[in-house]
């Protein structure tokens, strides 16, 4: 009897894990999603503000998630807002030119605004050319550029 009741705990117990692992991961999806809000501003302009910590998960939520969602809304200009950001790695600013150049690639220009001193310093560490990228300081100054 006890071994039942035993191996009854312990299903019960793996059930109520699993259950809380999946709304975990639910949470975390949502999470990602409304890290990265693609907010309309004109017809085929767009706005993406990234706040708080752009990591590698984001980063790669916004490559594999983010790009075609915008691509699929007929974009022609994404302004990509850092002004928020509040830490970034290497390896996640690295990516930031990954997804602009796949942006570049789809036909969508892509403006970075926002840039603070700490993410300039890791991206000229990096090396990375910042030759095809137009940068404002802004998201008021890009779209005064634009029009």
């Amino acid at each position: 009897m006890t071994e039942i009741f035993d191996q009854v705990i312990a299903n019960s117990t793996e059930y109520h894990n699993s259950q809380h692992k999946l709304r975990l991961l639910k949470l975390e999806e949502e999470l990602l999603e409304l890290s990265a809000p693609i907010v309309p501003i004109k017809e085929h302009i767009f706005v993406l503000p990234i706040v708080g910590v752009m990591s590698d998960e984001r980063a790669t939520h916004i490559l594999n998630q983010v790009v075609p969602e915008i691509a699929n809304k007929n974009a022609e200009v994404l302004i990509i807002d850092f002004s928020g950001i509040h830490l970034l790695d290497t390896y996640a600013a690295s990516r930031i030119f990954t997804i602009t150049e796949t942006l570049n690639l789809l036909g969508i220009r892509t403006i970075i605004t926002g840039v603070r001193p700490e993410m300039a310093q890791t991206t000229v560490q990096l090396g990375v050319k910042l030759i095809h990228l137009e940068v404002y300081r802004d998201v008021k100054t890009a779209l005064e550029k634009l029009n």
